[in-house]
């Protein structure tokens, strides 16, 4: 089904004639959310920040940086990990980088549109403490789905105007530890604030 809403929402986007310039422009996004299937850690809240540019209601990309987890619990005590003859005995982690992605929208009206998400991510995770922290790179992909929804004025700011909308979204991660060998798939349900330019 993503598959088949991916490529109905590419088809429209190349089919549709250029749009005007009030169509295009850069874009901030922050959000708040929670994140479940972080391994060995309890639900945990998320907060990201992004900057976008949007070629079209149809198209755009997006980066920035985002933390699926800061000191965040876990639900069991992993077993105390040895590296390098230092015993670590782990309570908390953190799981946080940056992540880029290709934004395909679905306009349903001129305020109103969904969207699918496609991109990928670099993470560190960190353990800690005792008797320090412990890092490990995570990379891999992003998919998502999501709606937003425009406010139907503009505000006026420094000589040019400003419009602000609202998003609410999941993404998925499909994400490996930097020797290959572990493999995890947090999910981020979130809510946030738009600003166009």
């Amino acid at each position: 089904m993503m598959k088949k809403l991916l490529a109905a929402t590419m088809l429209t986007a190349c089919a549709m004639p250029a749009l005007a310039a009030d169509d295009s422009g850069v874009y901030l996004v922050g959000t708040i959310g929670s994140v479940t299937k972080i391994t060995d850690v309890e639900t945990t809240s998320s907060a990201t920040g992004m900057i976008g540019y949007r070629f079209s209601r149809f198209f755009a990309i997006e980066g920035g940086m985002g933390a699926l987890a800061s000191d965040a619990k876990y639900a069991v005590l992993p077993a105390p990990v040895t590296v390098a003859g230092t015993t670590y005995q782990f309570t908390k982690t953190t799981l946080a980088g940056s992540e880029f992605a290709a934004v395909f929208g679905l306009p349903l009206s001129k305020n109103f549109s969904l969207y699918l998400k496609g991109g990928f991510t670099n993470l560190e995770r960190e353990y800690s403490p005792s008797p320090n922290e412990y890092e490990d790179a995570w990379s891999g992909s992003l998919v998502g789905v999501g709606a937003q929804y425009m406010l139907p004025f503009s505000i006026k700011a420094g000589g040019g105007k400003i419009k602000i909308g609202f998003r609410l979204g999941a993404n998925r991660y499909n994400l490996k530890n930097s020797t290959g060998t572990s493999t995890m798939n947090p999910v981020n349900a979130y809510a946030g604030g738009v600003i166009a330019f």
